[in-house]
């Protein structure tokens, strides 16, 4: 008798045998992963916050250089508006020759109550006739300015001026509510082209002046008020 033999039995008991183990493998193996996973997710997570609590301080730290950075152009504005403003009220000088007499010009302002004040000294020595014949005052002198560039011309007053004997002229105006801009204009006209405007009395050419000084002390003027007077039927 032949034995009944089946190749294809024998490959279907191997297939099943290599399946149960394959089978057995693979769950350890799934195992593992999603041991693995669970191991790594804590330190993502504590990566994340690291990350996070890193971040904050970055930006407390942009944020302090900025107000920083503020204060610091503020400060830097306002010491520029302080030195502007100061360089605008300094004083201003001038030393000058007028005919053959010295002058002296001083400009200077108070940013407290905004006057300007301008001092004239005239280097011109007060003899007696002059204080006689003029009753010990002038009433007007005026310095006539115009800036360089002749866009802005103005006067300056100086009134009843007192004559001493012995002394110099010195005399002063005062200009209120005046800004800083305007004090600015008054130095650029008293550094331009100034004029005067005197009295006869006082004649800055010391040529002229002594020529009036021998026709005061001579008489001649009265005899010529005199003879004005009896033409408009004075005398």
């Amino acid at each position: 008798m032949f034995n009944s033999y089946d190749p294809m039995k024998l490959v279907k008991e191997i297939y099943k045998v290599n399946k149960k183990v394959s089978v057995q493998t693979e769950k350890p193996y799934e195992e593992d992963l999603s041991e693995q996973v669970e191991e790594i997710e804590p330190v993502l997570n504590k990566e994340k916050s690291s990350n996070k609590h890193k971040k904050k301080p970055k930006r407390k730290l942009k944020r302090k250089i900025f107000a920083f950075l503020f204060i610091v152009l503020i400060i830097c504005c306002t010491a520029i508006f302080i030195a502007y403003r100061e360089i605008c009220a300094m004083p201003f000088e001038r030393d000058d020759y007028l005919a053959d007499t010295h002058v002296f010009v001083k400009a200077t302002y108070n940013t407290k109550y905004h006057v300007a004040k301008i001092n004239l000294t005239i280097d011109e020595v007060i003899e007696k006739w002059q204080v006689t014949f003029s009753d010990g005052s002038i009433s007007e002198i005026k310095l006539i300015c115009e800036t360089d560039d002749e866009t802005v011309k103005k006067e300056f007053s100086f009134k009843n001026i007192p004559l001493v004997e012995g002394e110099t002229i010195n005399t002063s105006t005062s200009l209120d509510n005046i800004s800083l801009n305007d004090f600015v204009l008054i130095k650029e006209l008293l550094s331009g082209k100034v004029q005067m405007s005197y009295p006869p009395l006082i004649n800055l050419d010391s040529i002229e002046r002594e020529k009036l000084k021998k026709y005061y002390e001579s008489g001649s003027w009265l005899m010529g008020l005199m003879w004005a007077n009896a033409l408009m039927g004075g005398y």
